[in-house]
């Protein structure tokens, strides 16, 4: 059993600093597009490859038997490992919006155990911990006990890979019912305003481990009713992902195509 205290201490201040590094390329995003022949986002690759790199050697220094598994360079989900997304929401990074992330998790027998959000345009720090709670800058937040679907504020993503059929038929089966629906296009911060009860539900169809091993761990803590898969296959092909308030998960859960 690893030393989860630990973990939880160094976890954090290693994804702090790698989310510093990525609001460095933010800041100066402009003038590295504009004098760089690549793409805006290329260039988010690069940032996202400098950020993971640094945070695989640091937790590689703190935790040399930890595996790792990267958005960028993968690694052995069979082990326990540390799981990055270094940028979540790369097109809101690429435009100037705030509402994009560094996600960590620590992840045990294919359950994750620790995770870390941190937002760094934002000024806030998410983090939870198996059966230890949720916590935003150090409150611990919880997910509403709203059972009303005309009051409910839910959120929809859309994997451009994939025919936008579902998620479609999902947002205008919730609208249906009186929801108003957002689309923040950044799967960390969705998953943290279920968490704090912002929001009341998220669907996303195709997404993987990396995004949402971190967040959906906080959901859960804060208490909202979550599905992700953490198996092996996911980190290869994705899965859907489904976090509601309990309250509302019959009623919302019917709309996605699980």
């Amino acid at each position: 059993m690893a030393d989860l205290s630990k973990r939880l201490h160094v976890g954090r201040t290693i994804a702090e600093s790698g989310a510093k590094l990525a609001a460095e390329y933010f800041a100066r995003r402009d003038t590295l597009v504009n004098n760089s022949k690549l793409a805006p986002l290329d260039l988010v690759t690069e940032a996202d490859r400098a950020v993971e790199s640094f945070l695989k050697s640091e937790l590689a220094k703190a935790f040399p038997k930890d595996g790792f598994w990267g958005e960028e360079t993968g690694g052995d989900p069979s082990r326990s490992l540390w799981v990055a997304d270094p940028i979540d929401g790369t097109s809101n990074f690429v435009a100037g919006l705030p509402l994009w992330g560094t996600s960590l998790a620590y992840v045990e027998d294919g359950e994750a155990k620790l995770g870390f959000l941190i937002f760094p345009v934002l000024g806030t720090i998410y983090e939870a911990s198996k059966g230890g709670g949720a916590f935003r800058d150090g409150k611990q937040i919880y997910t509403s006990n709203n059972d009303r679907m005309d009051c409910a504020r839910i959120i929809f993503g859309r994997s451009p890979a994939l025919d936008p059929a579902n998620p479609l038929k999902f947002a205008s089966g919730v609208l249906a019912e009186g929801a108003v629906i957002y689309a923040f296009n950044c799967c960390i911060f969705n998953l943290s305003r279920v968490a704090e009860g912002a929001c009341h539900a998220y669907y996303e169809e195709h997404v993987h481990p990396w995004d949402y091993a971190a967040a959906g761990l906080l959901a859960r803590e804060a208490g909202a009713n979550v599905v992700m898969d953490m198996s092996p296959n996911a980190y290869m092909n994705g899965g859907s992902l489904l976090a509601s308030a309990p309250a509302l998960w019959d009623a919302v859960k019917k709309h996605a195509a699980m």
